[in-house]
């Protein structure tokens, strides 16, 4: 499974050719922030998803801005760094991800590493088991990339060893996942370079089910 996050940009979270468009057999998700087109406003916020599996984003109360910034001239959602976040809701298109392998791509400009050093990218954790791709660690100009899963026992969470994410440009930031193994590692591309990675939780137990969980872009105040 493949989820694309295009041209996202938050003040809680470009880098070579933000305009890459990826390739669209087997994405179950497609949110393009750089098309106003797919972009409704008004009392709800509505993103229409380009994957073609009806995987709408939508929010009511905490929406993030569009049409007040652009990167490469490319609209991007502009987020508060508090609480703006948009929802798509949980569907087997897009539920467990990793479970036997999955892909999560996000273009992204951040401003920061987001509130409380957790600028969420992106968060399939909103009933409690799920995958999750955020920054951490902000200390002169960059940031690392952080990717986590539940499991029954203990989570796997892996970050970048290094701070390869630059605040205040465009990067591009690739996980590959397969989580069907406790064995088994992501691999984090930041602008096309696998990143080396420091395991800080040791994934034990099965991997959990996010089902029942929404998939949220942006960052919240929790």
């Amino acid at each position: 499974k493949q989820v694309n996050n295009m041209r996202k940009t938050c003040k809680n979270r470009g880098g070579p050719n933000p305009n890459y468009i990826p390739i669209t057999t087997g994405i179950q998700l497609w949110q393009d922030f750089a098309d106003t087109s797919t972009i409704t406003t008004g009392a709800t916020l509505t993103i229409t998803d380009r994957s073609g599996k009806g995987n709408t984003a939508t929010e009511t109360t905490n929406q993030p801005a569009t049409g007040t910034r652009t990167l490469n001239t490319k609209n991007v959602l502009d987020f508060d760094g508090a609480n703006d976040v948009v929802s798509i809701s949980a569907d087997s298109s897009i539920d467990n991800i990793f479970d036997g392998g999955g892909t999560v791509m996000a273009v992204i400009l951040p401003d920061s590493d987001g509130e409380g050093d957790l600028g969420r990218i992106f968060d399939k954790t909103s009933a409690g088991s799920g995958p999750r791709l955020y920054l951490q660690g902000e200390a002169a100009g960059v940031a690392q990339a952080v990717v986590s899963n539940s499991r029954s026992t203990t989570q796997g969470r892996w970050e970048t060893t290094a701070s390869t994410v630059t605040i205040g440009v465009g990067n591009i930031i690739t996980v590959t996942y397969d989580g069907s193994s406790t064995s088994n590692n992501p691999v984090i591309r930041v602008n096309g370079a696998s990143e080396a990675l420091t395991e800080n939780s040791t994934p034990a137990g099965t991997l959990g089910d996010d089902s029942g969980s929404d998939l949220q872009i942006g960052n919240d105040s929790g």
